[in-house]
């Protein structure tokens, strides 16, 4: 960082060092610096909102849909910058006998966590109202067979990616769903790239259901603290009205707790 002294303690300065008395200073090289440092800031911010205006905008016009074949369910999908993301919350009921039960019955380690622990996804509190306005809450193992074909559950890295697309001072602000969050208007997000992220809450596993209206997490795949899938913990991206509504975080959580999926597709 660069720091500028005003002209004051520019020529007091120079007085104090023997330097010819302020009257016979020419301080107009100064100025012109100073004044063109300022333009040259102006420029560089009036640059920057055009192009986040213009990206904004390109987002928008990108808000398209896709089928899952699966199940027949059709979900609003929006590219941001390079990424091309889902913009509503994963809903698929994952079929464990045909997905899971299978691989399991046929590899080498069936008693694996991944094999233990994976069904088919949650409602919040079980009710079926809340799959259809958040989607399904899943637990780690869960996420990684949930998407379908021709996308992917995202890594932490590209959860980053996004978010430094978008502005990475203000992306919760930018991401979140323009209704829903907590009981106030500025709780709210203003959505700007149609990422809608959704207040869906989690389910800590064992436990309880929490967080619905007032936090959005999404699973990565990228696991936590090991060097392998057997590691207990993985990264998600949090998104939150009591922490700073603007802001996002990369966080760590067990693999056997419930939280939402987005879905990026793949790259061509």
């Amino acid at each position: 960082m660069t720091l500028r002294l005003p002209l004051f303690f520019i020529a007091l300065l120079m007085w104090a060092c023997g330097d010819p008395p302020l009257d016979f200073v020419d301080l107009s090289a100064y100025q012109a610096a100073e004044d063109a440092a300022k333009q040259k800031q102006i420029k560089e911010d009036a640059a920057k909102q055009v192009a986040e205006e213009a990206a904004m905008a390109a987002a928008k016009q990108s808000l398209t849909s896709f089928t899952d074949y699966r199940d027949g369910k059709v979900y609003k999908q929006v590219t941001i910058g390079s990424q091309t993301w889902m913009a509503e919350n994963l809903g698929y009921e994952i079929d464990y006998e045909k997905i899971v039960s299978k691989q399991c019955r046929e590899g080498s380690n069936t008693t694996s966590w991944w094999c233990v622990a994976t069904g088919a996804g949650s409602c919040y509190e079980d009710s079926p109202i809340n799959c259809n306005l958040y989607g399904r809450l899943y637990n780690w193992y869960e996420s990684m067979v949930a998407c379908p074909s021709g996308w992917h559950l995202p890594t932490s890295i590209e959860f980053e990616t996004l978010f430094e697309t978008v502005g990475m001072e203000s992306a919760g602000k930018k991401l979140k769903s323009t209704n829903g969050w907590g009981n106030y208007n500025y709780q709210n997000g203003t959505d700007d790239y149609g990422f809608a992220a959704q207040p869906a809450g989690f389910y800590y596993s064992g436990y309880y259901y929490s967080g619905i209206g007032e936090s959005a997490y999404f699973w990565s795949s990228t696991w936590y603290g090991h060097t392998s899938e057997d590691a207990i913990e993985a990264y998600l991206a949090r998104l939150d009205l009591n922490y700073g509504a603007d802001d996002v975080y990369i966080v760590v959580y067990n693999k056997l707790d419930r939280f939402s999926v987005r879905c990026v597709k793949d790259s061509p």
